[in-house]
């Protein structure tokens, strides 16, 4: 998929313009997340075994798990390039959070951004806090338009969390029978 959008890319800026991607592809049934960076931010693997543990933020982001690997280049550098996909395993309750640069490079009416620092801290609050992922993404984005309430946005802000589930064998043996 990323290298069908890369020729894309090109073909349509010329490699003029680039950007980055992230796609991803969840086994319901196996819990196998496979997935491709084309420069896109990190996402964060939180591990339900982590998360069920109060913590203090230092713990916390010692806990998260960065997908940094494999990474490729920006989407539209280059006419033909090649994409690596990485893959986890999921456990029921792991949780990925996936997001823009926006969100941490939001900045305040000084200047200042947020950083990742002030982007992890709101995570930790939130995840302290509830447990639903609507909840969770809300008070991040809430957090975040408090820091820079009085200045323009200068970027787009997504932010999208997924939490593993698993399924229950009960539900594959009807499937299977």
């Amino acid at each position: 998929a990323l290298h069908t959008l890369n020729h894309a890319v090109f073909r349509t800026t010329k490699g003029k313009m680039n950007m980055t991607f992230f796609a991803g592809a969840l086994n319901k049934f196996t819990g196998e997340f496979k997935y491709s960076r084309a420069s896109q931010n990190p996402p964060l693997l939180m591990r339900r075994s982590k998360l069920n543990e109060p913590s203090n933020f230092i713990k916390f982001r010692g806990d998260l798990c960065f997908l940094m690997e494999p990474n490729g280049p920006p989407l539209g550098t280059q006419e033909s390039e090649h994409f690596i996909s990485g893959s986890e395993q999921l456990e029921p309750g792991d949780q990925i959070l996936f997001y823009t640069d926006g969100l941490p490079e939001r900045t305040n009416a000084t200047g200042r951004e947020w950083g990742e620092r002030g982007f992890i801290s709101a995570l930790h609050e939130a995840v302290e806090k509830y447990t639903k992922p609507d909840e969770i993404t809300r008070h991040i984005v809430q957090k975040c338009e408090e820091f820079g309430a009085k200045s323009e946005l200068g970027d787009d802000i997504t932010i999208c969390l997924l939490k593993f589930k698993g399924v229950e064998l009960k539900s594959l043996q009807k499937k299977s029978a």
